[in-house]
């Protein structure tokens, strides 16, 4: 009783890599860093929303001294 494969990829002419190959490749590894980041990228958000939250009463302070958007959030 011998294992064979039980699917083979399509490969285009000899020596080029297939558009389908080059896909299945790149499956496993986009999923793997959408993985990796996105929980980064959730504590991060969390993070920046909850010191918004935490320091409103500075933020509004800093309004309406004439402070812009941009410069009222790097304090």
């Amino acid at each position: 009783m011998s294992v064979g494969a039980f699917w083979t990829p399509a490969v285009g002419a000899p020596g080029i890599i297939s558009l389908l190959t080059i896909i299945i490749c790149l499956v496993p590894i986009v999923g793997m860093f959408c993985g990796v980041t996105i929980p980064g990228i959730v504590v991060a958000v969390s993070y920046i929303l909850k010191e918004f939250q935490e320091s409103k009463d500075k933020f509004e302070i800093y309004l309406a001294l004439g402070a812009t958007d941009l410069s009222q959030s790097k304090h």
